[in-house]
C-alpha cells in the first residue's frame, strides 16, 4: 500500500476528532493549571510541504484539546535554517520554547547551555522514557541528563528494484557489498541508462549513509573521545568501495539518488527512511516493484551497523518556567504511542516508542507496508552517528565534500581523507576543550554509536533480508 499525500494528510487531521477522542486525556503540569489561563508557547521546525501540513495538523489536534496549552508553530525550510535563526534569537531574546532540531546540530547548543534538561519534567510528570527506543534515547543524553528526545527519526536503507534483480537472478539485495560488487555488472546496462546503484551526493545524506558502509568496513569518522579517524584504513577501504563502483561504470554519482531509482535509472540506491512514501509512488507510477534491505557488511558473513538520523525535540533553557513545563506538555503529546504511531504512517519516519511499534495499528501497518518493516527490524544495528559529524559544526559538510569529491572527480581517497581529517581536527580542538570545561572530561557520555541494550523488532523473529 502506498499512502497519498491526501490520505496522509487526511489521517494526520484525524487526530484532533475520532482519534483523540479515545485517548487518555493530556494532564496539564501543575504550574500551568494554577495559572487560569492558556499558556501560549511557540515551536520551530524545519518540516515543509506534505510533512508540514501534517505536523499542523497534530498542532491544531493538541491546541482542540482542554491542556491549558496553545502553540503557534513556526516552519523554516531546513534543520539548518531553524537553527540559524536559534543562534540569532538567543542572541536577541526573541528565542522559541521548543525547538525540533537534527541529531547533527543539536549538540552544540547543549554546549552553549541553551537546552533545558529535562530530567525534572520528566520526573514530576511521570513521563516514561524507559518506552523510548534505546538507541533512540540514548543519543539524547548527556553527563547523566536527557536534553533531546526523539521525534522524527530514520535509518538508511538500500531500496532496490526488484524486478531489475530478479531479471539478473537474484530473489533479493545482496546481504554484503562484496557479492553487490560481483553482480552490479549485470544490472548495468549503459545502452539504456541503467546503473546497478546510484550513489547519492544529496547534502544532510551523503556523510550520514556513508557511515554505515565505513563501519560495515571496520572505520569510523572519529570515536567517543572525537579524534579522528576517517584517514584511517577502515574508512579509506570504504571510500576504495565508493569509488570502484565509478571507475568500473556499475555506479555513479547522484544528486537524487531516490528519484533516479524511483524513475527506473538505477538498481539500487541509500537513501533514508523518510523518503520511503516517496519512492513507493514513484515507484508505482514507473511500474516496478520496490524493494528494501538493511545496509550490507562489506564480505559476507560480517557485521552491519546503520546510523540514527532525523529530529528531536528540546526546550529552551531560557524560557520562563511555566513555559518550559508547557512545551514539555506539547512534546509529550508529540510522543504518545498514538501520535507517533500516526506520524510515522504518515510521513515514513519511525515510532519512537516500543509501544508504538508492538501496537496492533503498527504490525498492521508492518503487515500492508513490508518495506516500512525493514526499517524498524534494523534498529537492533543502528547506532548514533560519530562525534566528528554531529559534534563538529560543519562537520557533516566537510566529511560529505570528501565523499562527493570521491564520487565525481574520482579523487583518490587516502588523499581526500586525509585532507578532511586535517579540516576536522581543526574544527575539533575547541568542541574538546568546551566539552571538557563543561563536563571535566570528554568521556562521560561513554563512546557514542555504542548499541545501549536490545532494540526491539517489530515481531519476535525479524524476517531475514533475503526474504525483504
Amino acid at each position: 500500500m502506498v499512502l497519498s499525500r491526501r490520505s496522509v494528510i487526511a489521517s494526520a487531521a484525524g487526530l484532533g476528532a475520532a482519534t483523540l477522542a479515545s485517548r487518555p486525556a493530556i494532564t496539564a503540569p501543575k504550574v500551568i493549571r494554577q495559572t487560569g489561563s492558556d499558556t501560549e508557547i511557540s515551536f520551530w521546525h524545519g518540516f515543509t510541504g506534505a510533512r508540514g501540513e501534517t505536523l499542523q495538523a497534530l498542532v491544531d489536534g493538541f491546541n482542540a484539546l482542554d491542556t491549558g496549552v496553545q502553540v503557534t508553530a513556526l516552519p523554516y525550510g531546513s534543520y539548518e535554517e531553524v537553527a540559524e535563526n536559534l543562534v540569532r534569537a538567543l542572541g536577541d531574546g526573541t528565542a522559541p520554547d521548543l525547538v525540533a532540531m537534527s541529531e547533527a546540530l543539536w549538540f552544540r547548543f547543549y554546549l552553549s547551555g541553551s537546552i533545558l534538561p529535562l530530567d525534572d519534567l520528566i520526573a514530576s510528570t511521570g513521563f516514561d522514557l524507559e518506552d523510548i527506543i534505546p538507541a533512540f534515547r540514548a543519543e539524547g543524553q548527556r553527563a547523566g541528563q536527557t536534553l533531546w528526545l526523539p521525534f522524527s527519526r530514520s535509518t538508511p536503507l538500500v531500496y532496490y528494484n526488484r524486478d531489475l534483480l530478479r531479471a539478473a537472478g537474484l530473489d533479493a539485495f545482496p546481504a554484503s557489498w562484496a557479492e553487490f560488487a560481483d553482480v552490479a555488472p549485470s544490472l548495468t546496462n549503459t545502452d539504456t541508462q541503467v546503473y546497478a546503484i546510484a550513489q547519492s551526493t544529496i547534502a544532510n545524506l551523503v556523510a550520514w549513509a556513508f557511515q554505515g558502509v565505513t563501519w560495515a568496513y571496520g572505520g569510523a569518522y572519529s570515536d567517543g573521545e572525537l579524534n579522528i579517524l576517517i584517514d584511517e584504513p577502515g574508512a579509506v577501504a570504504a571510500g576504495d568501495f565508493y569509488l570502484r563502483s565509478i571507475e568500473e561504470g556499475w555506479g555513479y554519482a547522484s544528486p537524487q539518488g531516490n528519484q533516479d531509482l524511483g524513475n527506473g535509472f538505477a538498481a539500487a540506491t541509500i537513501a533514508s527512511t523518510g523518503v520511503l512514501n516517496d519512492t513507493s509512488a514513484l515507484a508505482e507510477a514507473t511500474g516496478f516493484e520496490l524493494g528494501t534491505a538493511f545496509l550490507p557488511s562489506a564480505e559476507p558473513g560480517g557485521p552491519t551497523a546503520c546510523p540514527t538520523g532525523g529530529s528531536g525535540l528540546f526546550v529552551v533553557g531560557s524560557a520562563p518556567a511555566e513555559r518550559q513545563a508547557a512545551a514539555f506538555a506539547f512534546l509529550t503529546y508529540c510522543l504518545s504511542t498514538e501520535t507517533t504511531t500516526t506520524w510515522a504512517q504518515s510521513t515514513g519516519y519511525m515510532p519512537v516508542r516500543t509501544s508504538a511499534i508492538e501496537s496492533p495499528a503498527m504490525l498492521d501497518f508492518f503487515a500492508a507496508n513490508p518495506n516500512f518493516r525493514t526499517a524498524v527490524d534494523q534498529l537492533p544495528v543502528a547506532r548514533a552517528s560519530d562525534t566528528a559529524r554531529t559534534w563538529v559544526p560543519g562537520g557533516d559538510a566537510i566529511i560529505a565534500t570528501g565523499i562527493t569529491r570521491i564520487l565525481v572527480e574520482s579523487a583518490d581517497p587516502q588523499e581526500v581523507f586525509s585532507e578532511v581529517a586535517s579540516q576536522l581536527e581543526v574544527e575539533a580542538q575547541p568542541v574538546r576543550d568546551q566539552i571538557i570545561a563543561l563536563e571535566g572530561n570528554l568521556t562521560t557520555q561513554g563512546t557514542p554509536g555504542a548499541i545501549p541494550a536490545a532494540t526491539p523488532a517489530a515481531t519476535p523473529a525479524a524476517t531475514p533480508v533475503a526474504a525483504r
